[in-house]
């Protein structure tokens, strides 16, 4: 025991000593392991915020909804992830409706953000949904006064549009919005209805800032577009979101 420990003993003298000759190349040795493990924990930490603020996004849709999104077919629920691109068409959305209406409610929409908006003399910056009749179904928001995007609507491309509360105030203040034209992206638009407010999300992004127009009129005559970013869907009650996914 004592020939062991004195053995541990000089090789623990015998580093500390060559640490201190060589005391420049063992603080840069010291330094760059911390460095080192600073950033692991960094990318580990922003990884796990990143799928954390999926995971809240999702959770948003409700515990029967999700998505699915461009990009080699995969489908997103509380939990799951999605890829990304460009290869999704409305005739896409159409087949999954043909396949699956029974046991879901699929909607096809486009976003764009920081799309100015202008009401006479005031402008605003806002997000923008291209949608359809299914729209507020699957995303489950109503209404509150007047109408909603319908399948009128979408077949002649109308210029119509419904606004969330944050944008009506910010444009009309305490005017009605029923019936004022307004520019979307210098497209003229008469205002058909006024969202139900929804408030902010667990991001703390305002839901009520924004507007809808018709997916039809937004893929044609606003965004220039023929492909959409993915499809939402609620599950209809008596099925499980396992058995759409399969």
């Amino acid at each position: 025991m004592r020939t062991g420990s004195s053995r541990l003993f000089r090789i623990f003298l015998h580093s500390f000593r060559a640490l201190l000759n060589q005391k420049g190349k063992a603080v840069l040795m010291m330094l760059g392991t911390a460095v080192g493990i600073m950033l692991l924990t960094g990318v580990v930490g922003m990884s796990r915020g990143v799928e954390n603020r999926i995971q809240e996004m999702m959770k948003a849709f409700g515990p029967r909804s999700g998505m699915i999104f461009a990009g080699g077919g995969r489908l997103s629920t509380a939990g799951g992830r999605a890829g990304s691109g460009a290869t999704l068409k409305l005739q896409d959305v159409d087949a999954l409706r043909e396949r699956l209406g029974d046991k879901t409610v699929f909607s096809a929409s486009l976003r764009r953000e920081g799309i100015s908006v202008r009401y006479e003399g005031q402008t605003t910056d806002t997000q923008v949904f291209a949608v359809d009749a299914d729209f507020g179904i699957v995303g489950e928001w109503e209404v509150a006064a007047g109408e909603p995007i319908d399948s009128y609507d979408l077949k002649n491309m109308s210029r119509v549009c419904v606004v969330g509360a944050t944008l009506a105030r910010n444009l009309f203040f305490d005017e009605d919005p029923l019936g004022k034209r307004i520019l979307v992206n210098k497209v003229p638009f008469t205002v058909k209805g006024v969202l139900a407010s929804k408030g902010t999300n667990p991001m703390g992004f305002d839901l009520d800032d924004c507007a809808w127009i018709p997916l039809s009129t937004g893929m044609r005559r606003v965004f220039h577009v023929d492909n959409i970013r993915g499809a939402r869907f609620k599950v209809r009650e008596g099925f499980e979101i396992p058995e759409v996914k399969k």
